[in-house]
């Protein structure tokens, strides 16, 4: 999980990469206190999920690199 976060004005922003067992609760907590909230998941079922807890979905699929190689 990361963890940014940036102030555009008035409106404090910030991004969780990962909303996995830590981020997901940290970004709910982070939305209740008035934080805009944007969230990356790799599961695409699950950015609904991030949307109805008012956070910003985004998927994130990285490729996996082949170890051997």
């Amino acid at each position: 999980m990361s963890f940014v976060a940036f102030e555009e004005g008035s409106m404090m922003r910030v991004s969780i990469c990962g909303c996995g067992w830590l981020g997901l609760p940290l970004a709910k907590h982070l939305v209740q206190n008035g934080y805009e909230t944007y969230g990356t998941s790799r599961d695409r079922n699950r950015i609904s999920q991030l949307a109805a807890a008012g956070i910003h979905g985004v998927e994130l699929s990285l490729p996996i690199e082949n170890p051997q190689a």
